[in-house]
């Protein structure tokens, strides 16, 4: 019987540049070093940006459907479908090809609905009955910080850019405007708890209350 994927929790912070290569070096003294990626994302929503307006009305449940580029490797490129609820999150991916983002983007879906694998033909779905469609491309530069022990990964997004004109994921040419470039995304990904170490790393102290008072 195939085990199904469960929720984690997800907190985000920003940090400074200068702020976020001190922390770099802290997490490096307890923490695993994991290989350095650049990613490209393609976000899909519905025409009135249904899933944006979620987002910001702080809704509980939301799900959203991106294409992942890892690296300008066209081997490692990926459908993923995340869906957060009430602060935790989980997600689905499957392996697609070069020649798939193609048929995707100039609307050559059909087949996408016999797939074996089952986030495709929900993608297929979405597309047809919510018209969701291309909608903005996110790039950056991760470098990733894992602790076994706590199944805690920490992800620090720097060298951030965003494209809204332009879908296709697969062009090195990208036209992209940097955003805020004086900061990074710090990620964290836990199962149950935070270790102290990594709390007192990465959250100010207000922060901490509010998280204790949502829990």
């Amino acid at each position: 019987m195939k085990k199904s994927l469960t929720y984690k929790y997800e907190i985000k912070e920003t940090l400074n540049i200068n702020d976020t290569e001190i922390l770099k070096r802290r997490l490096a003294l307890f923490m695993n070093i994991e290989n350095k990626e650049y990613i490209r994302d393609l976000y899909f929503d519905s025409p009135n940006n249904e899933d944006l307006i979620e987002k910001v009305n702080g809704e509980s449940v939301i799900e959203k459907f991106r294409i992942r580029y890892k690296n300008l490797d066209s081997s490692d490129i990926r459908l993923e479908k995340r869906m957060k609820k009430n602060g935790k999150y989980k997600k689905i991916s499957a392996i697609i090809t070069e020649e798939d983002v193609e048929n995707i983007l100039n609307g050559d879906i059909e087949y996408l609905a016999f797939s074996d694998k089952k986030i495709l033909r929900d993608f297929y779905l979405n597309i047809m009955c919510e018209k969701i469609e291309p909608k903005a491309i996110i790039e950056f530069a991760r470098e990733s910080f894992t602790y076994e022990r706590a199944d805690i990964t920490v992800n620090i997004d720097t060298s951030r850019r965003v494209s809204l004109n332009e879908e296709d994921i697969m062009d090195n040419e990208i036209k992209s405007v940097a955003i805020n470039e004086d900061t990074a995304v710090i990620e964290v990904r836990y199962n149950k708890d935070i270790p102290k170490f990594v709390d007192k790393l990465i959250f100010r102290e207000e922060e901490k209350e509010e998280r204790r008072k949502s829990m």
